[in-house]
C-alpha cells in the first residue's frame, strides 16, 4: 500500500520551516537532470570493453561512491583493470559532461531560492567525488544556496549506510527528525527513513521501475518542481 502523499513544489516549500527546520538533499537525479549522464557514461564504458550496460548494474551504482563503484564494476565484470585507473576514466568523462551537459531540473533553482529567503538552512548531499560537485554547483549557479557540501570522500561510504545523512544534519545542527532528506534513489530513502529522517522522493525517470518501492518507504513524493 502506497504510503507517500504525493505533493507540489509549493507545499514541499511551506513543509520546511512549518514542519521541519532544514533540509539535506541529493544532487544526481533529484535536483540535477544527470542521472542520464551517468548511464551514458556506463554505456560507452562498458562498451568500450565488449561488455553489455544493464538496468540491474546501473541501479546497483546509485548510491556507491567511485571507489566502491569501481571495486563493483571490476568483479562483476572480471574486468582486468585497477579500480584506480577506472576512477580516473569516469573522473574525464564526468568533467567533459558536467563542463556542457549538466542542467537543474525545471523549478529545482526556485524551490532552493525559496527555501533561502526563509531561511532554511539547506545541504547538498552527494556520493560524487568533490571536483564534480564543486564543477556541477558552479554550472548551475548554485554557489551560496548551501550550508554546506557532503561529498564521496566526506564519510568514505555510500548512502547503503546513514553516515552520509548523519553528517549533514549534524552540520546542520539539527536531529534526523527535524530534517527532511530529498532522493531519487530508493536505496537511499530506505536509509534515511531507516535512520529516522522524513523523506521526499523526487521522480527521475532513472528510478521508474522502482516507483512502487519508492511510494511504499517516502513520506512524500514531488513528481516534479513545477
Amino acid at each position: 500500500m502506497s504510503k507517500a502523499k504525493t505533493i507540489c513544489a509549493r507545499d514541499l516549500a511551506a513543509l520546511a520551516g512549518d514542519r521541519y527546520e532544514g533540509v539535506i538533499t541529493d544532487m544526481d537525479g533529484t535536483i540535477l537532470d544527470s542521472m542520464g549522464m551517468w548511464e551514458d557514461i556506463d554505456r560507452r564504458f562498458l562498451e568500450k570493453r565488449g561488455k553489455v550496460c544493464d538496468t540491474a548494474y546501473t541501479s546497483a551504482l546509485k548510491t556507491m561512491t567511485l571507489p566502491q563503484a569501481a571495486r563493483f564494476t571490476v568483479e562483476r565484470y572480471g574486468l582486468q583493470e585497477e579500480p584506480e585507473d577506472i576512477i580516473d576514466e569516469w573522473y574525464r568523462m564526468a568533467m567533459a559532461s558536467y563542463g556542457d551537459a549538466v542542467i537543474l531540473k525545471p523549478g529545482a533553482m526556485e524551490l532552493l531560492k525559496t527555501w533561502n529567503r526563509k531561511e532554511i538552512p539547506l545541504m547538498l548531499c552527494s556520493m560524487s567525488p568533490q571536483l564534480i560537485v564543486d564543477t556541477a554547483v558552479r554550472q548551475c549557479g548554485m554557489e551560496g544556496l548551501f550550508r554546506g557540501l557532503v561529498y564521496m570522500e566526506t564519510t568514505g561510504t555510500g548512502k547503503d549506510k546513514p553516515d552520509p545523512f548523519l553528517y549533514a544534519s549534524h552540520l546542520l545542527g539539527l536531529s534526523p527528525e527535524r530534517t527532511l532528506v530529498l532522493e531519487d534513489s530508493v536505496v537511499a530513502m530506505k536509509t534515511a527513513v531507516a535512520a529516522g529522517y522524513p523523506v521526499c522522493a523526487v521522480y527521475d525517470p532513472s528510478a521508474e521501475k522502482d516507483l512502487q518501492e519508492i511510494m511504499e518507504t517516502a513520506d512524500f513524493y514531488l513528481p516534479d518542481f513545477s
